[in-house]
């Protein structure tokens, strides 16, 4: 009875792929392979605050891949970040690579902005944990925030905030409204005035995926037939943005010109088919038993509510029928 329940749980999760098919490829990608999670961390962060302040707020023209004495700091401060939270943890086959373009101090409007893209690669691997032929993986690592002063050839590329983009911000942070000009400022999501956007901006660095807060079982999940895999979707993204933006009222008309940095990341959880996850912890049922039950659950329960609902309304709709008229024999 169980293997015709789950053929057709099955048949059923085939038939909600091809009508929702699984999420692309996203910019922070964690893939499960045996007991390794391989990552990938793409990251392309854009600004036109140039066009107002005329200051730096990239670095410019990189074009590299971190090594040496670069490259060790790196992974030392990768390795921090992740043993925060999983101690047993281990980083691996890192590999960085940054390109910038240079900004275009005097233009003023309608400016090409400046490009600053990093890609990561590596590997972290936790000794598993076996229990009963399930074998567990804490996956509380994932919100990595990178706080060093990281470096290229001694040029910073991390801490934008406190490097760059904190000498762009006075201007319009400090300016004095007057009548029909404005400007307000925005960093990470939180209005800067005078006294808080020294601290706010200090705080901006270009490896941030902090703002994965959500437990992974939380985020949007789809199977994947072909790949005969399943996958875990962020509702939230990484990254970092900044904003100042200007208000021109004018003759009953307002216009406004927003100056912008920032960088928005977006996440999955890749793992094989037999994966079942509570919280953070990815469970490998080596056995075949959890994804079995896991599937049942998840698609039998729906259809049973969605059953039950209809034999509800059959039942209403049969009660709210006005009782047939009784034929009357002409006389």
């Amino acid at each position: 009875m169980k293997q015709k329940q789950l053929a057709f749980a099955i048949l059923i999760v085939l038939l909600t792929i091809i009508i929702f098919p699984p999420a692309s490829r996203a910019d922070y990608n964690l893939e499960l392979q045996g007991d390794t999670f391989n990552v990938t961390w793409t990251i392309n962060a854009s600004q036109n605050i140039t066009a107002f302040s005329h200051t730096l707020v990239y670095p410019p023209n990189l074009n590299d891949s971190l090594t040496g004495s670069d490259l060790s700091a790196f992974v030392s401060a990768l390795q921090t970040a992740v043993r925060q939270k999983v101690g047993s943890a281990i980083v691996s086959n890192v590999a960085v690579h940054l390109i910038s373009t240079s900004p275009n101090a005097s233009c003023s409007t309608a400016c090409v902005p400046q490009w600053l893209n990093a890609t990561v690669k590596f590997q972290v691997r936790e000794p598993s944990q076996t229990s009963n032929g399930v074998v567990h993986y804490d996956l509380s690592w994932k919100n990595i925030l990178l706080s060093e002063d990281l470096q290229m050839a001694g040029v910073s590329f991390n801490l934008l905030g406190q490097k760059y983009i904190l000498a762009a911000l006075p201007a319009s942070v400090l300016f004095q409204s007057i009548r029909g000009i404005s400007w307000s400022v925005q960093v990470n999501g939180h209005s800067a005035f005078k006294g808080t956007y020294e601290n706010l901006t200090d705080s901006v660095v270009l490896f941030d995926m902090s703002n994965l807060k959500t437990p992974l079982q939380t985020w949007t999940h789809s199977f994947d037939p072909n790949l005969q895999s399943q996958t875990w979707v962020s509702p939230q993204r990484g990254g970092f943005n900044t904003s100042a933006t200007e208000t021109l009222t004018e003759a009953g008309e307002t216009s406004t010109q927003a100056y912008l940095s920032g960088a928005a990341v977006s996440a999955q959880v890749s793992a094989p088919r037999s994966a079942a996850v509570n919280g953070d912890v990815v469970f490998i049922d080596l056995s075949g038993g959890i994804w079995d039950d896991l599937v049942l659950a998840a698609v039998l329960a729906p259809l049973g509510v969605l059953v039950s609902s209809a034999v509800l309304e059959t039942r209403v709709l049969r009660r709210s029928r006005p009782p047939g008229r009784t034929s009357r024999k002409n006389k």
